[in-house]
């Protein structure tokens, strides 16, 4: 079997920014993309022989990190779900009446939808 041939990637357009941009594989073997500066222009050029330099020594090339997102201040579904779950079992139920009476503050019986939505709840493998 012979061995793979030297693969040199080349300079294209990425058409979205206009920009020059390089493939390379990574260590891990994805892909990524190194962008060289506006397409065409001699920086364009003078980045990509830096970046296959240091790809072809076997360094790791430096490329533009994208910035850790930031936790949202707005608290997850299951978050909101286990505080519901937690106002239900503390709040006092409601006198549930049939809707054909005269009662204002008529509501179903929530006992049966509250034990489906914690078994669901239970089974589910947190994090």
């Amino acid at each position: 079997m012979c061995p793979k041939a030297l693969h040199v990637p080349k300079l294209v357009l990425h058409k979205p920014s206009g920009k020059s941009v390089v493939f390379l594989r990574g260590p891990d073997g994805r892909r990524v993309m190194v962008y060289c500066g506006p397409h065409g222009s001699t920086e364009a050029q003078r980045r990509y022989r830096e970046v296959l330099a240091e790809h072809l020594a076997g360094r790791a090339v430096a490329t533009k990190q994208k910035p850790a997102a930031t936790p949202s201040p707005w608290p997850t579904v299951e978050q909101l779900v286990a505080a519901y779950l937690l106002h239900a079992q503390r709040s006092p139920p409601r006198r549930a009446c049939s809707p054909h009476s005269r009662g204002q503050n008529w509501t179903w019986p929530r006992a049966a939808g509250h034990r489906a939505l914690r078994s669901r709840l239970s089974r589910r493998r947190w994090p």
